[in-house]
């Protein structure tokens, strides 16, 4: 998280979503995971999280969400390399 400047929880939820998938390669990451990922890196958890997941995916098209499982869209992806060439 470090490496990145996460302004908003849109963008957390995808680093997040990101993180567990790519990094960790976690199948079947649930809001549980992006819970955890907040509190392990002592950020504001937000008071309707399963919520906000959802916005992300609306709002940003970053993720989707599909049978209570959180995977990163081509578009997320793509939003990830951008952050990564920026380093």
């Amino acid at each position: 998280m470090n490496k990145f400047s996460a302004n908003n929880d849109h963008e957390k939820n995808l680093l997040f979503t990101y993180y567990l998938r790519e990094i960790l390669k976690i199948e079947g990451i649930t809001s549980d995971h992006i819970y955890t990922c907040y509190d392990e890196l002592q950020l504001r958890v937000p008071l309707n999280l399963k919520q906000v997941i959802r916005n992300t995916a609306s709002v940003k098209g970053w993720i989707i969400t599909e049978d209570g499982n959180i995977f990163e869209t081509t578009k997320g992806s793509n939003q990830i390399k951008l952050w990564l060439k920026k380093d």
